[in-house]
């Protein structure tokens, strides 16, 4: 949930977040390859710096609630977006944080998307982050698709993977995931 707060300031939204999906867009994050202990709640604030035309900056102060303690989280975010073509568009992220856990650290991404109709997209998304806690780069690429069937019905594929580059350049999976979704009480 990404909620405005208009009495405080048209500014300021309160986080309540899966912590893969705070970092941006939760389509190109997976479960896959990650175990329970990971997948935890953040709840905070952000705050819009700045947001002209397609860039943003923003920030924000959250805390992954989990039985092993709280770990709080400072984080300052560019994102740029440039439409290519009238079905195709680029997205720069630029992130700068620093976590109790993994100390301080940047992650970059890059995404391109095509939209083949108005029923489907197609995301090619790359992420590299180094941190303090990190030997040297963790890495993850995928390719995304998404297809609407019906006003109830979507799938959704990726072909991935993700890794480290040090001591040496791995992958440490390469995945396939599908998922269907069908509403059934709106």
């Amino acid at each position: 949930a990404n909620v405005s707060l208009p009495r405080l300031s048209d500014r300021v939204r309160l986080l309540i977040s899966r912590d893969e999906s705070i970092e941006g867009d939760g389509a190109f994050d997976s479960d896959i390859g990650r175990g329970d202990d990971e997948e935890q709640t953040r709840l905070g604030l952000r705050l819009l710096l700045s947001e002209t035309g397609k860039t943003q900056f923003d920030a924000d102060a959250t805390v992954k609630v989990n039985s092993g303690g709280l770990n709080p989280r400072a984080r300052g975010r560019f994102r740029h977006v440039q439409e290519l073509t009238e079905t195709t568009l680029a997205r720069w992220t630029q992130t700068v944080f620093w976590e109790r856990d993994d100390g301080f650290g940047t992650s970059s991404r890059a995404d391109w998307e095509w939209l083949p109709n108005s029923l489907a997209l197609v995301r090619l998304t790359g992420r590299g982050t180094v941190s303090e806690a990190s030997d040297g780069i963790d890495w993850r690429t995928g390719l995304v698709g998404f297809r609407q069937l019906d006003r109830k019905t979507a799938i959704r594929s990726e072909l991935g993977a993700f890794g480290f580059t040090s001591p040496e350049f791995e992958a440490e999976e390469i995945f396939v995931n599908f998922r269907f979704r069908r509403a059934v009480l709106r």
